[in-house]
């Protein structure tokens, strides 16, 4: 199962102080239900997610904070080559 965008429905609600911190968790719920469904009938998912430039602290971060990493068993990053 591929779920393309993960974090577009939660987008800007995550980028709000007020609802980031529900919209996380809902979102984290969500690819935990779909986690434990492709372990119990044994396929694979492959979820993707949007990033953007952490000007701060530099470098690129997953939009949704870190939920996805924990969850996720192994992580691919594309980069393109300029």
């Amino acid at each position: 199962m591929i779920l393309d965008s993960a974090t577009s429905y939660y987008r800007f609600e995550l980028e709000d102080e007020e609802t980031g911190i529900k919209s996380r968790r809902e979102l984290a719920n969500q690819i935990g239900f779909l986690h434990a469904l492709a372990r119990k009938h044994s396929f694979a998912a492959v979820i993707t997610n949007q990033v953007y430039s952490d000007v701060i602290a530099g470098g690129v971060r997953p939009l949704g904070g870190s939920s996805l990493e924990h969850i996720s068993k192994t992580i691919i990053q594309l980069e393109k080559n300029r």
